[in-house]
Formats: structure tokens, sequence, C-alpha cells
């Protein structure tokens, strides 16, 4: 029972981790840029790379 409960919280937390992951994805190439400086830099290297 209490293995059970274990493996339920790390799966969990393991699939909020890629919601996370997933959902910032999408903002980082649509529409404006989002986030520190930092961040935007890496998208504009990203962008210019794929062409």
């Amino acid at each position: 029972d209490f293995t059970e409960k274990v493996h339920s919280e790390v799966v969990k937390r393991r699939a909020k981790e890629q919601r996370r992951y997933h959902s910032k994805k999408g903002a980082l190439r649509v529409g404006r840029p989002k986030g520190s400086k930092a961040k935007q830099d890496v998208r504009l290297k990203l962008d210019t790379g794929g062409w």
C-alpha cells in the first residue's frame, strides 16, 4: 500500500513537470517574447538558426 502511494506521487510529479515544460515551449515560439532578456536572446538565436 505504501509503495503504491509513493508510486502515484512520483507519477503525478513527473506529469506536472512535463505539463510545465510543454506549456512554456508554446509561449516561447508564438506571439511576443515573454520572460527575461536572456530567454528572449536564446529564442532569437534559435529562430535564426532554424532558417
